[in-house]
C-alpha cells in the first residue's frame, strides 16, 4: 500500500526558510511547502517570482497582497498568513555578531541603544542595507585598532606633526585611516589640521578626501555623545559619499521600493513641498507623475535621490488634488479636463516655488531636475537657458512638445520604455532625432525592454525586468547628474 503523503511540519518549515541569497526557485519551493503546511494549494507558489532578498524585504502589506492575489485568500486569511511568514523570516535572521565595538558602545551608552537601533532598522528594509554597510566599516575599524596596536600608537605619535599633504595621501588611500586619525584626535589643533584636507579637495580623486572627512565628522559625533542618530547618518552618508570601490552608487539597497518615506512636507509661498535628503551643496528638483507627491512611490524615489547625496525638493504640482488615473489610461475627455486644470503656465509657477526654495532657503546653486510622465515634460522645459537648472533627466515623458526639446541648453538624459502607450516608439524616435540634429547639448538615451509607461516610479518589482528597469533608470539619472551638475 502506498504511503500516505504527510504535509510538512512546522519544524521543517522553519528549518527550510530561504535566506536572502536564495533563488526564485528555492523561494517558490519553500512557499509551496508553506502553503501545503497551511492546508492551501501548494501549486499557487509558482505565481510567486520573488528572490530571497525580495522575500526578506517584503513588507507586511506586500505579503498580504501576494497571498490575496496568488492564493485567493480573504483579507483575514491573508493577514494571518502574512504575519506568520514575517515571524518565520524574522526568526531565521541570525543575531548580529557581538564585536568589541559593540562592547565599547554598551559600556558608554548601554545595550539598549544598540539593540534599539537593530530593532528600528530591521523592518525598514531600505535602511537595513546601510546598517550592514556601516557594520562592515566599523568591523574593519574595530579589527584594525585591536590587531594593529603598534600602528595605532605610531599614528598617535605622528598625527600631531602631520602636514595636510601627508594626511591627504593617507585619505586618498582609504577612509579607514582618516576615521582612525579622528578617533585618535584629542585636541582642537589636530582636528584643525585634518580640516585643512577638506579645503584642499578640489576635483577628481581629491574630492574623495572631502567625502572621507564628511564621514569622519559623523563618526566623531557617534563616538562622543550622539551614537544613535549619528550611526544612522553615517550609514546614509557612506552610501552617498564614499568612493565607488567602498560603497558603490550601483548598490541597489540605496533604492527604497517599499516601506515608509523619510522626508517631510513644508509649505513655502503657499505651495506644499516634499523635502528629503541630508544637507548638501547639490539638489534634485523632483517633478512627479500625475499621482503627485501624495503617491508613496514618488516619495520613496525622492528619498532614494536623497541617499545618493542630493537634497531633494518635490513640489505638489496639483495643489493636493492629483489624478487617480494614469494619463495613459484616461479617456480623451478625462485627459482634456486634467490638462486644463494643470496648464504649463500654472505648473511652471509651482515648480518655480520649489526652485526658489532650493536657491533662497537652502542656498543651493547646483541643481538637477528629474521628471516622470507628466513631470518629464517639465524637466525639459526647465532645461532652457536661464532657469537655474543645470542638468535634467526624464523617464517616459508624456505630452513633450518639439519646441520644448529644441529649446534646452543644458544636458539631458532620457529613459524610454519599449511598451509605452503614452510615448510610443515612433514618438521616441522623433525625440531622439531632435536631440541629435537640433540641439548641441550633452545627452544620453536609454531604452528599457520589458517595461511600460510609468516604470521609472511604479514598476512591478515582482517582475525582474521591471525591477531592473526602475533601478537602472535611477542609476542612469544619478550618474548623469554626478557628471554634469
Amino acid at each position: 500500500m502506498a504511503q500516505k503523503h504527510l504535509a510538512p511540519t512546522r519544524q521543517e518549515i522553519l528549518a527550510l526558510c530561504p535566506g536572502s541569497q536564495s533563488s526564485p526557485t528555492e523561494v517558490r519551493d519553500w512557499l509551496g511547502k508553506y502553503l501545503e503546511y497551511r492546508g492551501l494549494d501548494p501549486t499557487n507558489s509558482v505565481k510567486f517570482v520573488w528572490r530571497g532578498i525580495e522575500l526578506h524585504r517584503a513588507s507586511h502589506a506586500n505579503l498580504i497582497d501576494a497571498f490575496k492575489q496568488h492564493c485567493g485568500a480573504l483579507d483575514c486569511e491573508a493577514e494571518v498568513l502574512a504575519r506568520d511568514v514575517h515571524t518565520i523570516i524574522e526568526g531565521s535572521i541570525p543575531p548580529p555578531k557581538r564585536t568589541a565595538f559593540q562592547v565599547y558602545v554598551e559600556a558608554l551608552f548601554g545595550y539598549e541603544h544598540y539593540s534599539s537601533l537593530m530593532r528600528w532598522t530591521k523592518p525598514n528594509t531600505g535602511l537595513l542595507g546601510y546598517a550592514n554597510c556601516v557594520s562592515r566599516w566599523l568591523g574593519l575599524l574595530d579589527e584594525y585598532v585591536i590587531d594593529n596596536q603598534d600602528e595605532v600608537n605610531r599614528d598617535r605619535s605622528l598625527i600631531a606633526i602631520a602636514s595636510p599633504n601627508d594626511l591627504r595621501r593617507k585619505a586618498l588611500g582609504t577612509c579607514r585611516h582618516v576615521l582612525i586619525m579622528y578617533m585618535l584626535s584629542s585636541d582642537e589643533a589636530t582636528v584643525h589640521v585634518l580640516s585643512k584636507v577638506k579645503l584642499q579637495a578640489s576635483s577628481g580623486s581629491a574630492s574623495r578626501v572631502y567625502d572621507n572627512l564628511k564621514v569622519s565628522n559623523l563618526l566623531v559625533d557617534m563616538l562622543t555623545a550622539k551614537f544613535f542618530s549619528a550611526l544612522l547618518s553615517v550609514g546614509l552618508s557612506l552610501c552617498a559619499t564614499a568612493s565607488a570601490a567602498d560603497c558603490p552608487v550601483a548598490d541597489v539597497s540605496i533604492i527604497a521600493h517599499t516601506g515608509d518615506s523619510v522626508g517631510t512636507e513644508v509649505v513655502y509661498n503657499n505651495v506644499t513641498l516634499y523635502t528629503t535628503g541630508s544637507p548638501s551643496d547639490k539638489a534634485v528638483l523632483y517633478l512627479t507623475d500625475v499621482y503627485g507627491i501624495q503617491l508613496l512611490e514618488n516619495r520613496l524615489l525622492a528619498d532614494s535621490f536623497g541617499r545618493a547625496g542630493y537634497f531633494v525638493v518635490a513640489p505638489d504640482l496639483f495643489n493636493g488634488t492629483p489624478s487617480t488615473v494614469d494619463l495613459n489610461d484616461m479617456t480623451p475627455a478625462q485627459k482634456e479636463v486634467f490638462l486644463a486644470a494643470a496648464t504649463p503656465e500654472d505648473t511652471d509657477n509651482l515648480i518655480a516655488v520649489g526652485l526658489d526654495y532650493l536657491q533662497t532657503v537652502k542656498n543651493i546653486s547646483r541643481i538637477a531636475t528629474t521628471g516622470y510622465c507628466f513631470g518629464g515634460r517639465f524637466a525639459f522645459r526647465w532645461l532652457a537657458e536661464g532657469t537655474g537648472v543645470s542638468v535634467g533627466f526624464a523617464a517616459h515623458p508624456s505630452n513633450l512638445q518639439n519646441e520644448e526639446i529644441v529649446a534646452i541648453t543644458n544636458p539631458v538624459a532620457i529613459a524610454h520604455a519599449d511598451a509605452d502607450g503614452a510615448n510610443p516608439a515612433a514618438r521616441q524616435a522623433e525625440i531622439n532625432a531632435l536631440l541629435l540634429n537640433s540641439t548641441t547639448v550633452e545627452y544620453t538615451v536609454s531604452l528599457y525592454g520589458g517595461n511600460s509607461h510609468g516604470f521609472g516610479v511604479r514598476a512591478n518589482i515582482s517582475d525582474p525586468r521591471q525591477k531592473f528597469g526602475k533601478e537602472q533608470a535611477f542609476f542612469q539619472a544619478v550618474r548623469f547628474f554626478d557628471t554634469w551638475v
